[in-house]
């Protein structure tokens, strides 16, 4: 192939630099003359990182209407690519990334120092920050509420963790009863022995 023809890709896929553009659909209007009129649309770029670990195929499902699809890299399962968001190849992304050996890259890695002057790589766990926010809130007398403030979101994700996402007061409450109970075990089988 000659390197300097692009590929034909159906239905207004382009595939450029290994960056895609999905075109979305033109519509026919009524023109001032009462012609037809079809106005140009423009390319609208992919620009999530999930991308990275899903090809834009053309596929026809058995009921024989056809479509783009989201084809997994790793495992080639097809997903849809018009429900509104990539939320739903994200989570997938998240599962089978570590099930087939890969390195999820989305994310900027760092470093972590341990006592013994050992480094590893660290790596942001929502269930300890959730753990955390609730012994926080009971030690110091916090509202349970406070997950959910934009202010507190803002001095976690610039100073500390970026990756950081609120938290819920339900969430909070029940990571606090859950927190509870734990301590009140620990507490019971230390009397016990």
């Amino acid at each position: 192939m000659d390197p300097n023809q692009q590929p034909y890709f159906p239905d207004g896929l382009n595939m450029l630099n290994d960056e895609f553009d999905i075109s979305e659909p033109t519509h026919t209007q009524a023109g001032p003359s009462g012609s037809d009129v079809t106005p140009t649309s423009r390319p609208r770029k992919l620009t999530s990182d999930v991308w990275q670990c899903f090809n834009i195929v053309q596929m026809t499902p058995p009921n024989g209407a056809s479509g783009l699809r989201a084809k997994c890299k790793f495992c080639h399962k097809n997903y849809a690519t018009s429900t509104g968001g990539t939320g739903h190849l994200r989570l997938h992304m998240h599962k089978c990334m570590p099930a087939h050996g890969q390195v999820d890259t989305t994310t900027q890695t760092q470093l972590q120092r341990h006592p013994d002057g050992s480094v590893t790589m660290w790596q942001f766990d929502a269930m300890h920050a959730r753990e955390c926010l609730a012994r926080y809130i009971a030690q110091t007398d916090q509202p349970i509420s406070i997950g959910e403030s934009p202010f507190y979101k803002e001095l976690i994700t610039s100073v500390y963790n970026p990756q950081y996402e609120p938290v819920s007061r339900t969430t909070t409450r029940n990571d606090l009863i859950r927190l509870f109970e734990t301590e009140r075990d620990d507490l019971v089988n230390e009397a016990i022995m």
